[in-house]
């Protein structure tokens, strides 16, 4: 692939192909240029390749390596607060358990959420919420400081909050069952409303009362 600028100024790119041309004797005469204009499609494949590296950076994509290692995250994602990990548990299980808390290990954001949302951390008061340790008012990064943590645990670094890759009941077919139910959040929860009203009413004043309505509405999801 070339490209190529016509006399007019205009920006094109070509594919070609260079055919020798010999005679009767095999001595070579002359070269054949076959040449087509791949301009639109060439153009497309940049614009493809522009949205989606846009995307990765403001949907926290990151990248890894054959043996597990992260490419590129934390120089890439500035400012990310929290990091979401969509994997199948098959995944996991092929790069090994250990060697994927290895990669969680590497990532410097203050939370982490394996297969679930990053904002049920936010949530939860138990757990500490803020940006990874480190950031100055010069390179603030993904925050200074953290809120909630009402364990009131010290030096934390990070949260990480993991969840099942299937939710209830598709979960019970699957080699990693579970009864968690399809998460409120979801558009197709049919039971959200309830479901976050008797959350509400559960953080107001707990009590083991309210416990089982609340989980028959969330599994009712």
């Amino acid at each position: 692939e070339f490209r190529r600028v016509t006399k007019a100024g205009k920006e094109i790119w070509i594919s070609a192909s260079y055919n020798p041309v010999v005679d009767g004797s095999g001595k070579g005469v002359k070269v054949v240029k076959i040449a087509s204009d791949i301009t639109e499609t060439k153009v497309r494949s940049i614009e493809q390749l522009a949205r989606f590296e846009a995307l990765s950076r403001s949907q926290a994509v990151i990248e890894f390596q054959p043996d597990g290692t992260i490419a590129w995250a934390n120089d890439n994602l500035y400012g990310t607060l929290g990091s979401n990990i969509l994997i199948h548990p098959d995944t996991i299980r092929a790069i090994g358990r250990e060697t994927f808390e290895a990669i969680l290990f590497e990532f410097k954001y203050g939370m982490i959420a394996i297969n679930a949302w990053t904002g049920v951390g936010f949530l939860l008061p138990t757990l500490p919420w803020g940006g990874f340790p480190g950031s100055t008012l010069e390179e603030v990064g993904s925050g200074i400081g953290t809120v909630h943590n009402t364990m009131m645990l010290e030096n934390t670094e990070r949260t990480v909050l993991e969840g099942p890759f299937r939710p209830f009941p598709r979960s019970l077919l699957s080699r990693d069952p579970s009864i968690m139910p399809r998460p409120p959040w979801f558009v197709t929860a049919k039971r959200q409303s309830a479901v976050g009203r008797q959350l509400t009413h559960f953080y107001h004043r707990p009590s083991l009362l309210k416990l089982p309505r609340l989980l028959i509405d969330a599994l009712a999801s």
